[in-house]
């Protein structure tokens, strides 16, 4: 979530050792540049290191890895703290999101009695609750302006004058996807010098809005072929991001020499483990690319080399579509490859999208109704909606809230229930005829055996991390697929290592009880679930 939208996602956890299972995804945000914003309740300065119970030392737990970590003032009614916490909620957001982004890390001790209500409800605030949820357009309680860095035009004039006289340039993108701001910058860049762009798959220049008639996808397999490689040798090299994950184009660019290998290092960088940069510019990469772009020569330049590369990208393609196609073997690559094959043109199932899910049960059922009917007028009839109160209603709210909900079409509901009782969800289903998800009320195959007896459930959300494993959910998988419960496979906030089991086992288990063609149907029927 925070990778698509650049936003800083906060996971919150109780003390002790829940923080630490925190620390993979932490990881995975700073080396990726993910903004997040942990919150890890703690106790009290007084209840530690004195073997208190679910205590630990969370103190800068994580590390280098958080790019500002926190120890917070511990609440008291008689301290007034409410601009402390406002200002260090902004701090957070600020440097989570400045590049580069990652994760910050806030450690809230907390003394028990964990909040005193009434004392809440007394004193002011500079902007309450309440208008940040009637007006989310309101100013920020500390407002943050991002650092700009630009090279000075004298710099930018000299690496101009070394670019424009290349004839065989090659812009190199690594991963940590750029902005869509970036993208659109870095291409316009390589039109201006007519170079070829080898594109990372998780560059994020592979798709995308801007002008791809530069793109390089399969320099992977061009590189190895070494004829390939020296005739195609650059003078002169631009390299944006990480270092790319292809160990041939690693190779090859170690290989040669070259005039100028400029490597553009966002602040806090040094993305250059093989030490080949002539140049490292240490810059905003769209700062420098319209500044490069601008001081360039406007004239058409000449670049022999381009249509090689282009030509031989296209020739490589034509080729491995095939064998893709005909590839039996359910991986990674195959997987990508049928859904864009199966997806329809033309409509936003083409971009991965046939539901969408939605959050409800934080405010008051009208409210929800009024989101819900937003989304169904936004994205029309032809996609499904799916809703997820978290646990949060009563049985007789659910049966009000679904009723409401009925003129827009819901598919299903996700644990709706704060006490999800076999009984309770069966006179739900039957109330509203709202298909049913259950979650979080299942442990284990005796948990779902319940809820199978009462005929009280339509689908199933697996998570492997939660369930214990993969092996153990494939046995409640198959339990549930003989009582004829549809299964979603999903993920928590977990790492690549997490969403890659979520894949497996969603392929696996779910390929393995339907024919290929099947599955590959129930992708787009929304049997399967892949967040990433």
């Amino acid at each position: 979530m925070a990778r698509e939208t650049r936003r800083p996602v906060i996971p919150v956890c109780t003390s002790g050792t829940a923080a630490a299972n925190y620390l993979p995804a932490v990881v995975e945000a700073s080396l990726s540049k993910i903004p997040l914003i942990v919150i890890t309740a703690d106790r009290p300065p007084e209840a530690r290191d004195c073997r208190s119970a679910q205590t630990i030392d969370q103190v800068r737990m994580f590390g280098s890895h958080a790019r500002w970590s926190v120890d917070l003032a511990t609440p008291a009614a008689s301290l007034g703290l409410d601009s402390y916490y406002r200002t260090i909620a902004c701090r957070a957001f600020a440097t989570a999101t400045e590049m580069p982004a990652g994760p910050v890390h806030l450690n809230l001790p907390m003394p028990e009695p964990l909040i005193d209500v009434s004392e809440e409800r007394k004193r002011p605030a500079r902007i309450s609750d309440s208008e940040f949820a009637a007006d989310e357009s309101r100013p920020p309680y500390t407002r943050v302006y991002p650092v700009r860095l630009s090279l000075p035009p004298d710099s930018i004039g000299a690496l101009a004058g070394m670019l424009s006289g290349c004839d065989r340039g090659l812009i190199v993108c690594g991963p940590a996807a750029p902005s869509p701001d970036a993208a659109c910058s870095i291409a316009r860049l390589a039109g201006r010098l007519n170079w070829p762009v080898l594109a990372d798959p998780l560059s994020g220049l592979r798709a995308g809005h801007h002008d791809r008639s530069r793109i390089v996808d399969a320099y992977d397999v061009l590189l190895r072929d070494p004829a390939f490689c020296e005739a195609n040798q650059p003078d002169a090299v631009i390299q944006f991001g990480d270092p790319p994950v292809s160990k041939s184009l690693g190779q090859f660019l170690a290989s040669g020499s070259r005039r100028c290998h400029l490597m553009v290092a966002e602040p806090g960088t040094w993305p250059d483990p093989l030490q080949m940069a002539s140049d490292v510019a240490r810059v905003w990469t769209v700062e420098l690319c319209d500044s490069l772009f601008e001081s360039l020569d406007d004239s058409p330049q000449m670049s022999p080399r381009l249509d090689s590369w282009l030509a031989a990208s296209a020739r490589s393609r034509a080729a491995l579509d095939p064998m893709l196609v005909d590839e039996t073997t359910m991986f990674e690559g195959k997987v990508v490859a049928e859904l864009m094959r199966l997806a329809p043109d033309g409509c936003a199932v083409g971009q991965g999208h046939t539901s969408f899910k939605l959050k409800v049960g934080a405010r008051a059922i009208p409210a929800d109704v009024k989101k819900v009917a937003w989304l169904r007028m936004a994205i029309g009839n032809d996609f499904s909606i799916r809703l997820d109160p978290n646990r949060a209603w009563t049985l007789d709210q659910a049966e009000v809230a679904l009723h409401a909900f009925q003129p827009y079409g819901i598919e299903l509901l996700d644990e709706p229930l704060r006490s999800p009782e076999p009984g309770d969800m069966r006179r739900l289903s039957d109330a509203t005829g709202v298909a049913l998800a259950l979650d979080e009320s299942i442990s284990g195959a005796a948990a779902l055996s319940a809820f199978i007896e009462h005929d009280a459930a339509d689908y199933l959300v697996l998570k492997s991390a939660r369930l214990g494993g993969p092996t153990r959910c494939v046995e409640i998988a198959r339990l549930a697929r003989t009582a004829g419960i549809k299964v979603m496979v999903t993920d928590s906030i977990e790492s690549a290592v997490g969403m890659s089991t979520a894949v497996h086992l969603a392929s696996g288990t779910l390929a393995s009880w339907n024919r290929r063609r099947r599955w590959r149907r129930a992708i787009f029927s929304g049997w399967i679930v892949l967040r990433s």
